[in-house]
């Protein structure tokens, strides 16, 4: 430890003091001590004993930034946005009867409205629907929503037509920027179904940004039982790779099927082999 303090840089301790410290050390019995050397030894006692510990905590914060900075720059290669970086998701999309909106908080009352209209249905398949949700539920759903838009895990859009009445939600519930690979969620008002608009809605998301992000994977999950919702990945030419049976439970606590329907874009590595 002397040897380390005499070598610090920042050494607070003259050299002369520690040679006096290591002698009496060194010299054990033999060494002859004077009442003026007990004082001084007593005196550096303190101020090194003080003084060393400032040094070893200096050091210590001294290796605890370096290592913090190390770490601010450590290469991001598993980073979610690097393939999602090079696609910026659009906030809105036209189509030729829709119009895809990012979900803003102002949309609240018109989504609560559409939910309590088609709670019959709704309450069937979707575990957030046990009860009609408050305008301010809705809110702080749509908060986490956007938060997650901006950390690029989550990307919710509302759905109206054009003449602006609202008619539902579609987006990608789950992204795996790595792969990339894409989860596509859904849900459309009881008196729009039956004309395809959630079929032009998800073609949409597929087409314009899915794909012009390089996704490799897209997939839809929905209830074995929900036939109406079933037919849209159907429609679309997804392939139905399974059914978790007892996946998940219903509204009213009982267990359900999941079909799992997927598209894959590109040569899969097994079909190399």
């Amino acid at each position: 430890m002397l040897r380390h303090l005499a070598n610090h840089p920042n050494n607070p301790v003259a050299l002369d003091d520690l040679a006096l410290i290591a002698n009496f050390f060194d010299a054990g019995p033999n060494f002859h001590i004077t009442f003026a050397c007990v004082v001084r030894l007593y005196c550096i006692h303190w101020t090194w004993l003080r003084q060393v510990r400032q040094l070893f905590v200096a050091d210590a914060r001294e290796d605890d930034t370096q290592l913090r900075s190390s770490s601010a720059t450590f290469p991001h290669e598993f980073s979610h946005m690097d393939a999602g970086s090079r696609f910026e998701i659009p906030q809105r999309l036209v189509t030729d009867r829709l119009i895809l909106r990012r979900q803003e908080v102002s949309h609240a009352p018109e989504m609560r409205a559409v939910i309590e209209e088609s709670y019959a249905e709704f309450s069937l398949w979707f575990d957030w629907c046990a009860q009609i949700p408050s305008v301010q539920a809705i809110e702080e759903t749509i908060r986490r929503v956007r938060a997650n838009w901006e950390l690029g895990d989550q990307f919710l859009f509302n759905i109206f037509d054009h003449a602006d009445r609202y008619l539902g939600v579609c987006g990608l519930e789950w992204v795996d920027w790595k792969v990339p690979a894409f989860e596509i969620g859904y849900w459309l008002r009881t008196s729009a179904v039956g004309k395809g608009l959630m079929s032009e809605a998800v073609l949409t998301l597929e087409t314009r940004i899915v794909i012009p992000a390089g996704g490799r994977r897209v997939s839809i999950k929905c209830d074995e039982r929900n036939i109406r919702s079933a037919a849209i990945p159907r429609r679309l030419g997804y392939t139905l790779e399974g059914v978790l049976r007892n996946e998940r439970l219903s509204p009213m606590g009982m267990p359900q099927n999941t079909m799992v329907w997927a598209k894959v874009f590109g040569t899969p590595q097994s079909a190399l082999v």
